[in-house]
């Protein structure tokens, strides 16, 4: 190796002279420089992480459909999130990722087909870091409450879309044992949701919970948007929830 290369696991640099004299990289892995906090190098190709896989791209913009395209995806059948200064934010198809400037740490993806079903989940769970990072980053004013047989992330002042009634609740969702390996399902409310336009919502059940009845969403995922070991969480579920409650409003 020449004394103007240097190699790492996950980038490659080799020296020479961009705009204003600055070093131009042969490629420039995105998450290792938002992770060391320096700032991204103009460069010739950027290696940016989807899910657990990485990808090398020879543009620094993209936008969400695009970058759904890497993987093979679309936004007819998933949603986009990015990792931007520790929060993860949703990305709209038409949004453009510029990756030199944004700050992305990396990209998760979600599918957003669920189906009808019946019955609520009652199970242990572990708080890992990714969702406590997660819930903070979204402002929520969240509790972990254990009870003999369940336990739960319960949200408190929940905003609920443009739609529904009334405009803030409380949220929770119950995590199996096994979680993380094992999925979240469902989600609960109360005071109940109820649509605006007065239009009935189906498929719905309750949980007892604190002296009172919540209406749980009997939303579960089906064989083409199973759970992911190592990758969904419940930020993810989180943001399949918000899918929902918003495809909801269109029937």
């Amino acid at each position: 190796m020449s004394a103007n290369e240097q190699r790492s696991e996950e980038v490659v640099i080799v020296e020479g002279a961009g705009r204003a004299g600055e070093e131009i990289l042969e490629i420039i892995d995105i998450e290792i420089f938002v992770r060391e906090k320096k700032p991204v190098p103009h460069g010739h190709r950027y290696r940016i992480r989807i899910d657990k896989v990485h990808y090398v791209v020879d543009v620094s913009h993209m936008t969400g459909e695009q970058i759904l395209g890497l993987a093979g995806k679309s936004s007819a059948g998933w949603l986009l999130s990015e990792k931007v200064g520790g929060q993860m934010r949703p990305v709209a198809p038409n949004q453009t990722v510029d990756f030199a400037a944004h700050g992305v740490e990396r990209f998760a993806t979600i599918p957003k087909e669920v189906q009808e079903g019946e019955g609520p989940v009652r199970a242990d769970f572990a708080v890992l870091d990714d969702d406590r990072e997660y819930l903070d980053s979204k402002g929520y004013s969240w509790e972990a409450i254990d009870e003999p047989e369940v336990k739960r992330i319960v949200v408190r002042g929940f905003q609920s879309p443009s739609g529904f009634t009334p405009t803030t609740v409380d949220m929770f969702v119950i995590l199996p044992a096994g979680y993380p390996d094992t999925q979240i399902d469902m989600v609960y409310f109360h005071p109940p949701l109820a649509r605006t336009d007065g239009r009935q919502i189906k498929a719905l059940v309750t949980n007892l919970f604190e002296g009172k009845t919540w209406q749980g969403w009997s939303r579960h995922r089906t064989a083409n948007s199973l759970w992911r070991q190592g990758i969904d969480n419940i930020g993810t579920h989180l943001m399949l929830v918000d899918d929902f409650l918003r495809a909801e409003l269109s029937k």
